[in-house]
């Protein structure tokens, strides 16, 4: 398997950028309409983008405690066939298999992700590019560089630390809002309440079928 910075070393830098503004479009609607500054914020994100790519393909590797894998299947999205990307870590993969948990990236050090293995299942090559944007994405959540990332894991800490709430379910949380404040919300029969039961039901079997096959599929390949 390749890592991910192996990847974005032999990747067509523009159409990969043109990619990734397409799922996540530049923001113009401060311009009024202005094409000169629209231009300009255009210019400015896409050299940001390219910066952004040069930093990440000559980053130093920084070693995990666990080789992360990324791998792509399938769910169903706005009522389709869609796909997600999951990142799941060997040591894990080895003991749980198919029960191995998938973590989200915006939290990793870039230098770590650079390393991470990209899965080389059909799926995950079919829709490479898309998984490669995705892991973009994230990897700058808290910043190209991720100057705000140590900023946000210490107030993520703070909030776990200081957090005694109570948890609540949604309905009880719309009836409390609805008898306490006087909110009017719409509400479903039982009949239709019933029926998106069952369809919400299909869709966690499609995705979970689709995780343990795809993750059958990653096991395949590391001969585990």
């Amino acid at each position: 398997m390749r890592t991910v910075q192996e990847i974005l070393k032999n990747m067509d830098e523009e159409k990969l950028i043109n990619a990734y503004l397409y799922r996540f479009p530049i923001n113009v609607q401060d311009c009024n309409g202005n094409e000169a500054k629209i231009g300009e914020v255009k210019a400015t994100i896409h050299k940001g983008m390219h910066k952004y790519l040069e930093r990440l393909r000559n980053l130093p590797i920084m070693k995990d405690n666990d080789q992360g894998i990324f791998f792509v299947h399938r769910c169903i999205e706005d009522d389709m066939n869609g796909q997600t990307f999951q990142l799941i870590f060997l040591n894990e993969l080895k003991e749980n298999r198919e029960a191995t948990e998938s973590y989200g990236c915006d939290f990793i050090e870039q230098a770590k992700i650079m390393g991470y293995w990209v899965a080389e299942t059909p799926l995950t090559k079919y829709y490479l590019e898309d998984l490669i944007v995705d892991i973009l994405y994230e990897a700058s959540f808290f910043g190209p560089s991720q100057e705000h990332l140590q900023e946000e894991k210490d107030k993520l800490n703070q909030m776990i630390a200081d957090d005694d709430s109570e948890t609540i379910s949604a309905e009880d949380f719309f009836a409390e809002l609805e008898e306490k404040q006087g909110y009017k919300f719409d509400h479903q029969s039982p009949d239709e309440r019933e029926l998106e039961i069952k369809v919400i039901k299909m869709a966690g079997e499609y995705w979970e079928h689709s995780r343990k096959k795809e993750l059958r599929n990653v096991m395949k390949l590391l001969g585990i």
